[in-house]
Parts: C-alpha cells; structure tokens; sequence
C-alpha cells in the first residue's frame, strides 16, 4: 500500500470520551434579566429575559487564578448576552440607564472538579464586595460592569456526579432493568 498507514480502530464512544475529556468544564449558565430596549421617547419599561448559555471551556483556564477565570469566562459570556440581545454594550453612552439588569444567574453542571474554578470564581460574586475582584486599571468596563451588576444574584448548583469510565458505563447498562 505505498506508505498508506491506517490508523488503528477506536470506538465511537472512545471518541466522545476523548472529544468530551477535551471539553474539559461543561457549564449552563441562566441568566434572568431586566432587558431596557432604546426607546426614543425615553418611557423605559423593562422585558423580563432568559437567556442560557452552555458553556464548555472556551477559555483556557490552564494558569488561571480563580478571579482571571472568573473575568474570562464572564467576557465570554458578555458577547453571547449582547448578541443575544442585539445591542453593543451593557450600558448607554448617551442615556442615563443600563440597557440590562440582573436579577438572577443561575449555574448548573460540570464535572465536580473541571467546573471548580468557574463555580469558585462565580460564587465570589457572593461571597466578595466589588472592591475584591474588580481592577479599576486593568479591567474594562464591561467586565466591571457585570461583576457590579451579578454580585449577590448568583445561585449555584454543584454537581454530583463525574461521567462514567467505559467500564462503569457498561456496567451500568448491564443492571438497568428496562431494557
């Protein structure tokens, strides 16, 4: 075969345990929100938002420390809310409102110990004052921003299971009793 070299079979379920090992942290964040559309006749009225976003380590949280991961993974976030909401920014330039408030995040799943510096980082959003995480030279104002606005509003639900190992998976089809 001229040099052609075939890579040995791996299973699909190898695969997705690879691919998924890869993914590292998998997170769902709700956002419940006070939405202020631009109103030219300044008569703002809120719409009540949800809004979720699943998260699966799209910031490198390697080297890290629990505020930077905390800063990354809320800008990451900040860009899916202002697409969501199809505006620019958290707040108005040239009005005196913010165009959302938060009145509640709720964070759910993940692996018990990928999740732990995301979960960490968002419960010091309980636990800190503003003054405590915030940068005023090396934060932008999005960021503060957000960690102004989600102080005290964050609900966590910590995860209670890690995913199975091939041989635990197989042992746990093999004693379910609808088949």
């Amino acid at each position: 075969m001229n040099g052609l070299r075939l890579s040995p079979l791996v299973s699909v379920n190898d695969r997705l345990r690879q691919w998924a090992f890869d993914l590292g942290t998998c997170v769902g964040f709700l956002f419940h929100l006070n939405h202020y559309p631009d109103d030219p006749d300044d008569s703002v009225i809120p719409i009540v938002k949800s809004f979720m976003v699943h998260y699966y380590s799209e910031v490198n949280e390697a080297g890290l420390t629990v505020v930077e991961t905390l800063k990354e993974v809320l800008r990451y976030l900040g860009e899916k809310l202002k697409k969501y909401l199809g505006i620019t920014a958290f707040y108005s330039d040239d009005k005196p409102h913010v165009k959302i408030s938060f009145t509640h995040l709720l964070i759910v799943g993940g692996d018990p110990t990928e999740a732990a510096k995301v979960q960490n980082g968002f419960a010091l959003l309980n636990k800190s004052t503003f003054d405590d995480i915030v940068d005023d030279k090396d934060d932008d104002d999005e960021i503060r921003f957000l960690i102004f606005d989600l102080t005290n509003k964050v609900i966590i639900f910590k995860s209670i299971s890690k995913m199975l190992t091939d041989p635990e998976e197989k042992h746990s089809k093999s004693k379910q009793i609808n088949k």
